[in-house]
């Protein structure tokens, strides 16, 4: 049982609220509902809060906290007391191969190359596979540290590495410039783990039962003008010119985080090819909620809106709580 989390900064504390209606339905915790839990971002932060134990309430006190602590002056924000903070709130000397119970995945990119590499900081190794992933024969490219042997609080510090938010960590910056919703890519990963399953009796690795995806909020669709850019003729079309560049930047930009629309729908027919059910998550939302948003009229806005959007899915989340309690019964 697969549980995804997107990015979206302090607009976690969505997910989380959606996590703790399910918790309250199955009278269980994330932490026991599911075999692998992954997260981008403002997802891999609730990852771990859930990984070493941490209650959906202590998580959603920590984001308001943070958000106190954090946000402050012009961006991008004090890293250090970022990293002050990561040290303080999951451990300095923790490592991801400490963190025991669900295979945890958090999505970061090695953006020391061109094209960029996805990275995903995990607490298991895949059998077979070896180091050899992590040893670059390019030695340009330091090799990285195995999955195991990574501090928790590094791997989050990538995975939150939001450019403009904060500075980058060294070679790493946000997983959400790939993989704002990492579905697919934990999709891929369970995929090698089953393969390398079939190649190796040591590797236990149980078939995908349910994949619920559960995202940090969604706008209403807009309607926009055309993204036709022409050099202009004449001075008279150069507004014509900047507006339609500022649509083709506005789609870059959008396209690049989109955790909906056509990544939702492959997540779907993957699992609907394999058999298992799949759930989408993510209630919309009346305003555009920024990542490092301090005000809490609007935080509470949000989490009404979620509210409303659990009521309104009241029959679908039934469903999907049902079906975990029930495979935990097999």
């Amino acid at each position: 049982q697969i549980l995804c989390l997107d990015g979206g900064g302090i607009r976690g504390i969505i997910s989380t609220r959606i996590l703790m209606h399910i918790e309250a339905i199955t009278r269980s915790t994330i932490f026991n509902l599911f075999d692998t839990i992954a997260g981008t971002s403002t997802g891999g932060i609730l990852t771990i809060g859930i990984a070493k134990g941490m209650s959906l309430l202590q998580i959603m006190e920590m984001y308001f906290k943070f958000k106190e602590m954090m946000f402050h002056g012009a961006r991008p924000y004090d890293t250090e007391k970022l990293e002050k903070y990561l040290k303080q709130e999951f451990g300095e000397n923790v490592r991801l191969g400490d963190l025991v119970g669900p295979k945890i995945m958090l999505m970061s990119v090695l953006a020391d190359r061109m094209p960029a590499e996805l990275h995903i900081f995990k607490n298991y190794e895949i059998p077979g596979a070896g180091h050899v992933a992590y040893h670059s024969t390019d030695k340009r490219f330091p090799p990285l540290p195995k999955p195991k042997d990574e501090y928790v609080w590094k791997a989050l510090r990538a995975t939150t590495a939001a450019t403009s938010y904060f500075k980058a960590y060294g070679r790493f910056i946000d997983g959400a410039y790939i993989a704002n919703n990492p579905t697919l890519d934990v999709l891929t990963e369970m995929f090698k783990l089953m393969k390398a399953h079939e190649n190796n009796e040591d590797c236990t690795v149980k078939p995908i039962h349910i994949v619920v995806s559960v995202g940090t909020g969604k706008l209403p669709v807009k309607k926009v003008e055309v993204c036709d850019i022409q050099m202009p003729r004449s001075i008279w079309e150069l507004p014509n010119f900047f507006s339609n560049f500022m649509n083709v930047s506005e789609l870059l930009i959008d396209q690049t985080f989109q955790p909906e629309g056509h990544i939702v729908h492959r997540a779907a027919a993957w699992c609907g090819m394999i058999g298992a059910p799949f759930f989408r998550l993510n209630p919309t939302i009346s305003q555009m909620v920024e990542l490092d948003c301090k005000d809490d009229l609007i935080l509470v806005n949000i989490l009404w809106e979620t509210e409303c959007y659990i009521e309104k899915n009241k029959a679908v989340l039934d469903q999907l709580c049902r079906l975990l309690v029930e495979s935990r019964q097999i």
